[in-house]
């Protein structure tokens, strides 16, 4: 399903994507994925939402982002008490929803020229 066409060549943005796949910048990434729209799309070790650990969400803070999409894989996850309050203590806009919802919402932050970065869990 193509969700977004490529409409700027100097960002990184998510052209398709089907169950374990998606397209950014003409290149298929397979497994769970970091991106921003500027820097070189990254491999995240998650494969299921259970694995996610506040050390992990720490490393995500790092990117000095101000909003941060987490795609939570084919459903939406809400984070357990021990996430949200080391969320709380943040400077960053943290959003949980599934990985589709994910994919679009950063397509269209980005356009924006929003800073945002997006860690989403596949397969969707």
């Amino acid at each position: 399903m193509k969700i977004q066409a490529d409409t700027s060549s100097t960002l990184n943005l998510i052209g398709a994507i089907n169950s374990g796949a998606v397209s950014v910048g003409g290149k298929t990434v397979t497994g769970s994925f970091i991106i921003t729209p500027t820097d070189p799309v990254c491999r995240w070790q998650i494969k299921d939402f259970g694995e996610l650990t506040g050390t992990l969400l720490e490393d995500l803070f790092s990117s000095g982002r101000e909003i941060l999409l987490v795609g939570t894989g084919r459903v939406h996850h809400f984070p357990g008490a021990h996430l949200l309050q080391m969320i709380a203590t943040q400077q960053y806009g943290v959003e949980f929803m599934s990985s589709l919802a994910a994919c679009r919402t950063f397509n269209i932050l980005a356009l924006e020229g929003r800073a945002v970065s997006a860690a989403v869990i596949l397969p969707l």
